[in-house]
């Protein structure tokens, strides 16, 4: 079932040449999609506009679960971790959680305690004494703690040793076990490659690539051509993106099998991983 829809969306700014334009994405309900891009690529301003922080220009975007229309729908279907954890600096960490637990909807006390159990907090120090990735261990309690259909998270392991960077995507993967869509920005290729099961790349405000990661690792393909070689796109074979390398360029193709089994030398066909395919389409001219 679906559960998130986007279509058409539009967003442009005042002071800036910048627009986000997506034309079409989806994301099945229990999925985790980690979505990708450079800085400026746009990926703060969609999850902006997924939280109406702000309202796109056009186009629409659509919960299905619970109807997004519903009054209030954010603040009672979606928890939300933002990159940069602005908390009261007075409270200590136990208060914190205490506001939390009187004010969010959606709380659950048991939850919270198992998280702190995960992410271990001096429940007496002073938010104003913590680390940043103290802080982020503290807001991913609060985050997970409230229990709605919605995650999301932007840069859910910055500032995180490498074990709390374990622990938070161990947490991302179980609440998609108990059905809960996740999405999660990031610039760890790594992170999303072991932890999301759909990506979607962004790159000046569109999204180029947006399917499930294991059947983008086996549709498309490297294809590394000499300097001088033509490859023309046809119907079988489409070049999505190239980049130069010493006395070759390497293009990032999808195709049938029988077009890719008909490559031959000095053609050199490759397999890819989630690395190949964002450097490529990052470090080239995308193909319509």
């Amino acid at each position: 079932m679906t559960a998130l829809s986007i279509d058409n969306l539009v967003k442009s700014y005042p002071k800036s040449s910048f627009k986000l334009h997506i034309e079409h994405l989806t994301l099945e309900e229990g999925s985790i999609m980690g979505l990708l891009g450079i800085n400026g690529a746009g990926k703060t301003s969609l999850l902006k506009l997924l939280l109406n922080i702000t309202f796109p220009d056009s186009g629409t975007i659509t919960w299905t679960k619970n109807s997004s229309a519903a009054p209030n729908f954010i603040v009672h279907n979606v928890s939300y971790m933002p990159e940069y954890k602005n908390l009261y600096n007075k409270m200590s960490c136990g208060s914190m959680l205490k506001f939390s637990s009187q004010t969010i909807p959606g709380w659950n006390d048991s939850k919270a305690e198992q998280l702190l159990a995960v992410f271990p907090l001096d429940l007496n120090k002073k938010i104003s004494t913590l680390s940043h990735g103290e802080k982020t261990l503290l807001y991913a309690v609060i985050t997970f703690s409230k229990d709605v259909p919605y995650i999301i998270i932007d840069e859910p392991s910055r500032g995180l040793d490498p074990v709390m960077q374990e622990r938070m995507l161990e947490q991302l993967k179980l609440a998609s076990q108990a059905g809960k869509t996740v999405i999660f920005s990031s610039h760890q290729l790594l992170e999303v490659e072991e932890t999301a099961d759909t990506a979607a790349i962004i790159k000046n405000g569109e999204v180029i690539l947006n399917d499930y990661l294991d059947d983008l690792k086996s549709s498309l393909f490297l294809l590394a051509a000499p300097e001088g070689i033509v490859i023309a796109p046809r119907e079988d074979f489409r070049i999505l993106a190239q980049r130069k390398q010493t006395g070759h360029k390497i293009l990032l193709c999808r195709s049938t099998e029988s077009a890719r089994a008909s490559l031959k030398e000095p053609l050199k066909v490759y397999d890819v991983n989630l690395r190949d395919i964002f450097l490529t389409i990052n470090e080239s001219e995308v193909y319509q």
